[in-house]
């Protein structure tokens, strides 16, 4: 593709195809995210791309997408050589050695080469279009350099009779061939930038270590990592890359996590402590047991989340790409407007000029800017967060980020760790190994970190006795049967039991203390409360301060009691704090926020989140948190770490103002040049704008949008 109109037309004829929903094309990325029927034959959305002068291939892995990137640039460069060897004798011909014999003649084998080798692409490209009636930048480019052509060869061979019609005659080989050259120039330089662009996933990619040591008994063997397997032991050396995702089996070291979180700070690792693909072994040896492999992994579900968000759509594309709509069509009419003005009114020669005029515009209001605009700045800018260990999920929510005014944060491991230990408990008689061991079978069911936190402390006393089945109602806690009883383990007032005196003066204890409650019931009477505490992460105070201090009011959503949440409150200088709320009542605080008018954000790591998370206007879960939380989420911080939010702000802010540049310049270039090249100036210079100087200012025009762009990368967040 060479322009926003080609995405246009790619986009046009998927859509139009039997079983396609929907088609989006990011025209920087080349790439196209298709939604459609399962039962959609490949090969028939190929026939349609492939009719009107392009090719589809089902999706690669990012390596195989490198190597036909570059070899697409490798191609354009021989083009550009050749061009570039044969342009420079026939600019000379015609500019400097104007008298020499057989001038004409040798311009024009000169020029074939350019023509019809690295031109031809915008001939072939142009008549499969014109075919479907569809116009784009090759479009202009054969009009513009083809007519040159041609004109020049009737010129070469028929001179005398043209010249006894009336026709003034010509040569502008020059011109066609020296565009040709410019215009390559221009997408040669183009797409060197735009490889420059995906660096953040060639960094992510370099990671992933090719082989890894498994050991099977007694020996050690070195394989490639495709052939591990799940529950493999895998020997980890100082200094090398965790192969795939696992656990530290035996042995301790710190690891670099840097590459995927942007924490600067090894981690302490040690057995039973979950390693990540790709990060570095910075110390000790250690044994892992693989866990996920292949795409199942962190570092491949990055790569992955990157490459989507990179070619998904900002809500700004959505201008460019109904400008481009009818921007060719509507270039080609101004250009035969002002060829025509020019021939009726013009001064002589008048047909020369109004021909010149038109061949300027044809190739001057080449539409690239218009689509690089916005896909390259996106590119760069999520790669940007994805080295910060801020994943974006798509660019419209990436775009509303800058807008947020409220954010909605929840407590447990937000906030706070999320590894609560019990700190205190009461039970009303001595319990007993069955009790114990009933609760621990059952909250072993339970993702939630209180669970985890309870499962932790009931171990270290008794074993699990099974519990085939345990109901978990999101925010509240859990419930089930055994021995013909009903159990239920979850927040005080979740099961409306009268509180006795005992559980009054108990829970107010633990309240006293700040402490989480937990209350245990057996057919509808209290029988223990257990109190745990959980310490604020040490980055929550930094993090709140940097976000009020950019004008978002902070405000936590928590399904823990009053006296917790107000004591971190205070501790943290919260905006405010709503407690003791369930799911819901988190996601009617959401709306309740949005219909006073706010753009609200929510932050959170668990189930329970996951419907506050769905209503925001810009979810951002925590890395560390649940899988139905990610996947709610426009935005995941993988460390968990939520300073990065002011961060991913930040980004957000400047992709806005590159994004704005972008357009403004794609917009004004086209704005300005094509009256330009219509002859507004002649009045006051007397020249009109030769057709070579068009075919660079079009190729300057997208090679600054690009390198714009870039400057993202740089940016200090």
């Amino acid at each position: 593709m060479t322009c926003a109109a080609c995405a246009r037309n790619v986009e046009n004829i998927l859509k139009h195809t039997h079983g396609v929903e929907a088609a989006s094309v990011n025209y920087a990325a080349h790439r196209v995210q298709v939604t459609c029927e399962t039962n959609v034959d490949f090969n028939a959305l190929r026939d349609a791309v492939q009719s009107i002068g392009y090719d589809l291939a089902e999706k690669a892995d990012f390596i195989a997408q490198k190597e036909e990137t570059q070899k697409v640039l490798k191609n354009t460069r021989n083009k550009l050589l050749v061009a570039a060897t044969f342009a420079l004798p026939v600019f000379l011909l015609s500019m400097v050695f104007k008298a020499f014999p057989g001038s004409n003649y040798l311009q024009l084998a000169l020029s074939l080469p350019v023509i019809f080798y690295s031109g031809q692409q915008y001939y072939t490209s142009a008549y499969k279009k014109i075919t479907h009636w569809q116009f784009n930048m090759d479009t202009l480019i054969a009009l513009g350099t083809g007519s040159a052509f041609v004109y020049s060869l009737a010129t070469t061979f028929f001179a005398n009779w043209l010249m006894a019609q009336g026709v003034p005659t010509h040569l502008y080989y020059e011109s066609a061939v020296v565009i040709i050259a410019l215009i390559l120039l221009g997408s040669y330089l183009e797409e060197r930038a735009k490889l420059a662009t995906s660096d953040a996933i060639d960094q992510l990619m370099a990671l992933q270590p090719t082989k890894a040591i498994r050991i099977s008994g007694d020996v050690e063997e070195e394989i490639p990592i495709e052939s591990l397997m799940v529950g493999d032991l895998v020997k980890i050396l100082p200094g090398s890359h965790i192969p795939v995702d696992g656990l530290v089996h035996t042995g301790k070291s710190y690891v670099d996590e840097s590459m995927l979180t942007g924490e600067s700070q090894p981690v302490k690792k040690q057995t039973g402590d979950q390693l990540i693909g790709g990060t570095l072994n910075a110390s000790g040896a250690m044994i892992m047991q693989v866990e996920r492999v292949g795409e199942n992994t962190v570092l491949s579900g990055i790569i992955s989340s990157v490459q989507e968000a990179q070619g998904s759509k900002a809500p700004a594309q959505k201008l460019a790409d109904r400008v481009s709509a009818v921007f060719v069509p509507v270039v080609l009419v101004i250009a035969l407007i002002a060829g025509l003005s020019w021939y009726v009114w013009g001064p002589q020669p008048a047909g020369l000029r109004a021909f010149s005029v038109a061949i300027s515009v044809l190739i001057i209001a080449c539409p690239c800017a218009l689509g690089l605009a916005t896909p390259t700045a996106i590119t760069v800018s999520v790669g940007k967060g994805a080295q910060q260990g801020i994943l974006i999920k798509d660019a419209e929510t990436f775009e509303r980020l800058k807008k947020v005014d409220v954010l909605f944060v929840d407590k447990t491991g937000t906030l706070t760790k999320g590894k609560p230990e019990v700190s205190k408990s009461y039970f009303k008689e001595p319990p007993s190994d069955e009790f114990l061991g009933v609760l621990l079978g059952a909250e072993r069911q339970s993702e939630h970190p209180v669970a985890k936190a309870l499962v932790s402390w009931l171990a270290a006393q008794t074993s699990p006795i099974n519990v085939p089945e345990v109901h978990i109602e999101s925010g509240a806690g859990i419930w089930f049967m055994h021995a013909g009883k009903r159990f239920a383990i979850g927040k005080p007032g979740w099961q409306k039991i009268a509180d006795d005196e005992w559980t009054k003066g108990h829970i107010n204890m633990l309240e006293q203390e700040s402490a989480t409650i937990v209350e245990i019931s057996i057919d509808g009477a209290i029988q223990a409360l257990i109190g745990l505490n959980d310490l604020l992460k040490p980055e929550s105070q930094k993090a709140t301060k940097a976000l009020q201090n950019v004008g978002i009011a902070v405000h936590m959503l928590t399904g823990d009691n009053h006296f917790v949440a107000k004591n971190i409150a205070q501790t943290l200088g919260l905006d405010g704090y709503h407690a003791a709320l369930l799911p819901q009542q988190k996601l009617e605080e959401v709306k309740k926020s949005q219909e006073r008018g706010h753009v609200v954000a929510m932050v959170g790591d668990g189930i329970n989140d996951a419907p506050a998370l769905a209503q925001a206007d810009v979810s951002i879960a925590m890395g560390t948190g649940t899988d139905a939380a990610m996947a709610s989420a426009g935005i995941t911080l993988l460390h968990g770490d939520m300073s990065k939010i002011e961060k991913a702000i930040r980004l957000s802010k400047h992709t806005d103002k590159v994004l704005k540049q972008n357009l403004f310049w794609a917009f004004f270039y086209n704005i300005l040049a094509i009256p330009v090249a219509a002859g507004a100036l002649y009045p006051i210079t007397g020249q009109l704008l030769h057709p070579m100087l068009a075919g660079g200012a079009m190729a300057f025009s997208s090679i600054t949008v690009v390198l714009n762009s870039l400057r993202l990368k740089r940016i200090k967040l």
